[in-house]
C-alpha cells in the first residue's frame, strides 16, 4: 500500500512562533488551575488548623483549671489534725529561705 503524496508545507518563522506561544498559554492556563485547587485545599488546612488550635486552647484551659483545683485542695489546711502538713511545709521552707539568705548574705 502506497502512501498519499503529502503537500510539503513550509513552516515560516511566524507560524512557529505562533505555535510555541499557544503552547505556552496552554501551560499557563494549567499551572494557574493547579494554583487554584492547590489554594483551595489550603484554606481548608488552615480552618482544619484555627479549629485544632481553639480545641487546644480549650483543652489547656480545662487542664489548668483542674489543676488549679487540684493544688489548692491538697495546700488547704486540714482543720481536724491541729496541725497540717501544710503548715509544717510553711515552717520548713521559711527555715530554707533563711539559710539561703545567710549563705548569700
Amino acid at each position: 500500500m502506497k502512501k498519499a503524496p503529502t503537500k510539503n508545507k513550509k513552516v515560516t518563522i511566524d507560524d512557529l512562533a505562533i505555535m510555541v506561544a499557544r503552547g505556552f498559554e496552554s501551560v499557563h492556563n494549567e499551572i494557574e488551575e493547579f494554583q487554584s485547587e492547590v489554594n483551595k485545599k489550603f484554606e481548608v488546612v488552615n480552618e482544619r488548623f484555627e479549629g485544632l488550635d481553639e480545641s487546644i486552647a480549650t483543652t489547656n484551659n480545662n487542664v489548668l483549671s483542674l489543676g488549679d483545683r487540684s493544688i489548692s485542695s491538697c495546700l488547704r489546711p486540714r482543720r481536724e489534725s491541729g496541725d497540717s502538713e501544710f503548715d509544717k511545709h510553711l515552717i520548713r521552707f521559711s527555715d530554707l529561705e533563711r539559710k539561703v539568705k545567710t549563705k548569700v548574705d
